[in-house]
């Protein structure tokens, strides 16, 4: 017997919560996170109320991975969706579904390209449209290092507000790079932090080490800056925000003796990097 798996949307007392649901035999799993601040009356702390849940998703499964606040104050999930293609083979594609505030699906695109292609972020421009980054296993302009399950490029993508492609770039070198974060820059570009082994984004020698990468393109994809940041070993950005300022934050983490606390196990440290937009290398 298939087990399927598809996405779930709780609405707790309005906030949307994304969980990702498992099926596993007869047991069922909600793996969920939530910050709630709730005020206190007298001694007493009110639990939040269940209003409701939507399961999202086809045949096969289906992983959101982050989500968005839209201007028209619906929410996009971004994530990807794995199909079979026989032979035991399956089929990694990028997804994206916009849902109202009562987890309603206003529409829905998978973005069908043949291998493994992996959402890691999504944030919503100014422009009404969405903009994903993430990693792309298919799309390499350039013969990979190393096993081809290893090889990867950063993917950037951009969707419109009804779900069109308006484009999609990758931008990498010889070995494997991810995107993890995205934030609409105040310039008219989108900023990408991820992590690069390849040596023209590594300070290391090794093939194996890798630097934080924080990358530039403008509105339609074009790469107007990139810089690497890190030590003799393992940096790499997992998330960023932009500040008020215009400064941006990356946060990763890091295992390079030059910049870490000894006796480290494999991550190492968490990482926190401010970075001027002028100025990335010394920000």
């Amino acid at each position: 017997m298939r087990i399927l798996s598809q996405a779930c949307l709780c609405i707790i007392n309005g906030p949307e919560l994304l969980i990702r649901v498992r099926k596993s035999g007869k047991n069922l799993f909600l793996l969920s996170w939530v910050l709630f601040f709730i005020p206190l009356t007298g001694s007493c702390q009110v639990f939040p109320v269940l209003q409701g849940q939507h399961f999202i998703g086809r045949p096969g499964d289906d992983i959101p991975s982050s989500m968005a606040l839209t201007s028209d104050r619906h929410l996009i999930l971004g994530g990807v969706t794995i199909r079979s293609m026989g032979n035991s083979r399956k089929n990694k594609n990028i997804w994206i579904v916009k849902v109202d505030t009562l987890g309603k699906t206003i529409w829905e695109r998978e973005l069908e390209i043949d291998g493994n292609q992996e959402l890691r972020d999504v944030v919503c421009s100014s422009d009404g449209g969405v903009v994903f980054v993430g990693v792309s296993s298919t799309l390499l302009q350039h013969e990979e290092l190393g096993s081809p399950e290893y090889g990867a490029d950063f993917i950037i993508g951009k969707i419109d507000s009804s779900g069109i492609t308006e484009w999609i770039q990758t931008f990498g070198g010889e070995n494997q790079d991810q995107a993890n974060g995205v934030v609409e820059g105040p310039y008219k570009e989108y900023v990408i932090a991820g992590g690069s082994h390849s040596n023209h984004a590594s300070k290391s020698k090794e093939a194996k080490k890798g630097n934080v990468w924080f990358l530039k393109v403008d509105t339609k994809g074009n790469k107007r800056f990139d810089a690497t940041i890190g030590g003799q070993g393992q940096d790499w950005a997992t998330s960023i925000a932009v500040c008020r300022d215009g400064d941006y934050l990356v946060a990763g983490y890091t295992n390079s003796p030059d910049t870490a606390f000894e006796d480290m196990g494999i991550y190492g440290n968490g990482l926190l990097i401010r970075l001027d937009p002028d100025n990335p290398h010394h920000g």
